[in-house]
Order: structure tokens, then sequence, then C-alpha cells
């Protein structure tokens, strides 16, 4: 939090855990891609599993999460500015340029 306040930038909080099947299809689908880590390179990032102890889980707890996978836009500066986004519809998964488009709308503002 302290890294993306002093930069100005936006921090990414991703919340998962190992056993999740859609945890796994965002991973190897959508975080792995080129477009993706590429856009997300300097972009600080935590990632949380919440079943690796109290700490985790509280954070889990603080941000309102319910499923897996929670992948969390948060504008430190705009204090508690919180955008959940994911790819998975139940109208069908986006592309991976709709994923990215939808982190990019999230980050315009911070992001040069």
């Amino acid at each position: 939090m302290t890294q993306a306040t002093d930069e100005g930038k936006p921090l990414i909080l991703y919340l998962n855990n190992a056993g999740c099947k859609w945890c796994n299809r965002l991973n190897t689908e959508y975080l792995s891609s080129y477009e993706i880590e590429n856009f997300l390179f300097d972009i600080p990032k935590v990632n949380i599993n919440p079943d690796k102890g109290a700490a985790e889980l509280a954070l889990s707890r603080k941000y309102g999460v319910r499923g897996f996978p929670s992948f969390l836009v948060l504008i430190p500066a705009l204090s508690n500015n919180t955008e959940k986004i994911h790819p998975f519809r139940t109208t069908g998964s986006w592309t991976i340029d709709n994923f990215l488009m939808a982190i990019r709308e999230k980050n315009s503002w911070a992001i040069q």
C-alpha cells in the first residue's frame, strides 16, 4: 500500500486459493498472457491466499471477498476506492483483450 501511495500508482490485490479451478484458469489463460503481464509490470501487486493464515483471511474479509478468484484494483490516493474485476461471467468469459481493457479503465487516471 505504501509503495503504491508513494509512487502514485494503483495496487492490485489478487485473492485466490490453490484448489480453485477459476483461479487456475485466471492464472494460466489471463494473467500469464503477454499483454496483461506487460501492462501490469510496473504496478505493485499482492497475491493473497486467505487459506494461508489469519492475516490473509483478514485482508479477504476487509475487502469483502466472497469468492475466488478476486482481482481487486485499489487506488490508494482515493482512499476506499476498490474495484473488483474478473473475466468470468454467466454469459461467457471475457477475452484477454476485454479483461485488459477493464483493468486499463480502472487504472487510466494513474497509469501514464
